[in-house]
């Protein structure tokens, strides 16, 4: 047999082994992704024997973030994040839920539930320093007001919220009413589209919010710019 049929030979063995590596790589990273914190990946719960699975899955979450180098108070707000983040997901198999991406555009629709959160890891670790994004929500000819619900909400604290700023807009975005620190049962009410602005600066990080947003008819009371 030639050099050159031997070297040819060589080269599609090599290649051949090449392939079978990346193939396994990309499968164990599929197989990592399921366990993946985010919406479109909780395992759907179909008997008893998956639901006790799924509940498991959810103490190793919660195990997780013990081993984190946080302060017990940093890890009990971890702890409630990932519990709210929990029952958002698990309510988002049974009702029309949308979890927003950041930076983006929505129409918001009636009797649909939109989320959106500070950061991907939210519930698994604090958010980041030096972090920016925005969201816009515009109504759908169905709707009338917009209804921001924010289920937990946990940030950098200071008088003027100047660090950490949670901000809600309202057309025509020239001043937002800012948010920060610990607030327990946020729900406002506003007409028209909304922008909310989130962004942090380089020192304090906290465990984060997780917001809704809906779409309502016709409400005319409560309203609020704030």
């Amino acid at each position: 047999m030639s050099t050159v049929v031997i070297s040819l030979l060589g080269l599609l063995r090599f290649s051949y082994i090449m392939m079978t590596l990346i193939f396994t790589v990309l499968q164990t990273s599929v197989a990592a992704k399921i366990k993946a914190p985010g919406f479109l990946k909780y395992p759907q719960i179909e008997d008893e024997v998956h639901r006790e699975d799924y509940a498991g899955f959810r103490e190793e979450l919660r195990e997780d973030i013990t081993h984190v180098h946080l302060t017990e108070s940093e890890k009990n707000d971890l702890v409630r994040a990932r519990s709210v983040y929990d029952a958002i997901g698990e309510m988002a198999q049974n009702m029309d839920v949308s979890f927003v991406p950041p930076n983006s555009q929505t129409i918001v629709s009636p009797n649909k539930r939109y989320f959106i959160q500070s950061h991907d890891l939210f519930g698994s670790d604090l958010y980041p320093s030096g972090f920016y994004r925005f969201y816009y929500f515009y109504l759908d000819t169905d709707v009338t007001h917009l209804r921001v619900n924010c289920h937990f909400f946990k940030t950098q604290f200071d008088r003027l919220c100047n660090k950490d700023k949670f901000t809600i807009f309202t057309f025509p975005f020239i001043k937002g009413a800012r948010r920060c620190g610990e607030i327990h049962g946020f729900n406002k009410l506003y007409e028209g589209t909304v922008k909310i602005a989130w962004n942090t600066d380089d020192t304090v990080r906290k465990a984060g919010f997780l917001c809704e947003i809906n779409g309502v008819k016709g409400v005319k009371k409560q309203l609020s710019h704030k």
